[in-house]
């Protein structure tokens, strides 16, 4: 017996549409994005083929926020872009950009361009994270609503790691939905990489890191610092900074004319970013942070470095003096103010008679307070 087909008006149409739609549903489906990480982490990399597994294996550990990994091969020479290559063949949260040397600025930059995220953070490639540390400052950001957070750090150097002494002081406390005005000395947490930043405020208030120049991260944190509604200090340790054996990285040549050229024009820039604020108290606070965090390793590095250097050294001194006021010369040690006025109006000589003098005496030295800063005895002066 046969069975008459019976006419459904909805299952013919489903079949029309399914032959309209035949041969388009692979295509289609390969243009789906899957959905925006919550934080986009970008790791530039340049000459860390020992370091970057160990960099990349404590990102993709974290926990807690959906992330994507964004490692941008600056042309870097040995196999630094294979290794992370590796990575995003069995980690679909990792992408690699390889593009020509360009500077750390750069390389961040060209990240950011690929970034999804809700959130950015970024990773020097021969560091690491602490576990849980993206965890804890998302979820601090999702409660204040601030526009980032900035957490604490320690140094590593083979076994050893340490806090430095600036970093306890800072770092002593969580303070959120704080500004600049009320924690100034946030001044000197000025990396990149110990914070979490809002997509849209980084978009509309730091835009781009500097190019071409060592230092970048200065510029961009404070104008994140004095741009911002408000943000997050943690107290929690949440960045492990490599100090290299072979002194290759950055940081570690404060001996070279091109690095003490660089920090000049990042010092005046960031003055200039002060200046423009029109806030005084601010302005002081930068100064005296200029003075004795950032320029100290090359008065140290001054009575031995040569003629060119000196005399750089001692332009750049010589160009923070007219916005030099008591409050930052009161936030200085003495050991600093005297190094920057032998630097200022001596010779090299006069900067190794009192480096040798502090080495052989400590940072201690005769004054008496007045007016809220030590000033020197004639004892202490005579002795120098």
């Amino acid at each position: 017996m046969k069975y008459r087909s019976t006419s459904v008006p909805w299952l013919a149409g489903a079949r029309r549409l399914a032959r309209r739609l035949k041969g388009k549903t692979l295509a289609a489906m390969e243009t789906v994005r899957p959905p925006s990480p919550q934080l986009s982490v970008i790791v530039p990399a340049y000459g860390v083929e020992d370091y970057i597994a160990e960099c990349l294996d404590s990102i993709l550990n974290q926990v807690g926020p959906t992330i994507e990994v964004i490692v941008v091969d600056d042309g870097s020479p040995d196999r630094s872009g294979a290794i992370a290559e590796n990575y995003a063949a069995l980690d679909k949260r990792v992408k690699v950009i390889h593009k020509s040397n360009g500077g750390l600025g750069a390389a961040r930059n060209t990240g950011i361009s690929y970034a999804r995220g809700q959130y950015l953070a970024f990773v020097d490639s021969d560091d690491t994270l602490m576990p849980g540390a993206y965890k804890k400052m998302i979820d601090t950001l999702e409660n204040s609503g601030s526009d980032f957070v900035v957490a604490s750090l320690q140094r590593q150097q083979g076994e050893k790691r340490w806090v430095p002494g600036w970093a306890k002081r800072v770092h002593a406390r969580d303070v959120l939905g704080t500004t600049l005005d009320a924690n100034p000395e946030v001044l000197k947490s000025v990396f990149a990489w110990n914070k979490v930043w809002r997509r849209n405020f980084f978009d509309r208030c730091i835009v781009e890191f500097p190019e071409n120049i060592r230092y970048e991260d200065q510029l961009p944190a404070a104008k994140a610092y004095t741009r911002a509604t408000k943000f997050d200090i943690l107290s929690d340790v949440v960045y492990n900074w490599q100090v290299r054996d072979d002194g290759s990285s950055i940081t570690q040549q404060k001996q070279d004319i091109r690095d003490l050229s660089d920090r000049a024009t990042v010092i005046q820039n960031v003055t200039d970013l002060f200046v423009e604020l029109d806030n005084e108290s601010l302005l002081q606070n930068w100064l005296a942070k200029a003075i004795a965090f950032d320029l100290r390793p090359y008065f140290e590095a001054s009575s031995t470095a040569g003629k060119d250097y000196w005399n750089l050294l001692q332009a750049t001194a010589r160009s923070l003096l007219p916005a030099l006021h008591d409050q930052a010369w009161k936030q200085t040690s003495p050991w600093d103010r005297l190094l920057l006025l032998a630097i200022m109006h001596g010779t090299p000589d006069d900067a190794g008679t009192l480096l040798a003098k502090r080495q052989d005496d400590g940072w201690d030295m005769k004054g008496e307070p007045i007016d809220g800063a030590l000033r020197l005895t004639i004892e202490g002066l005579e002795e120098l």
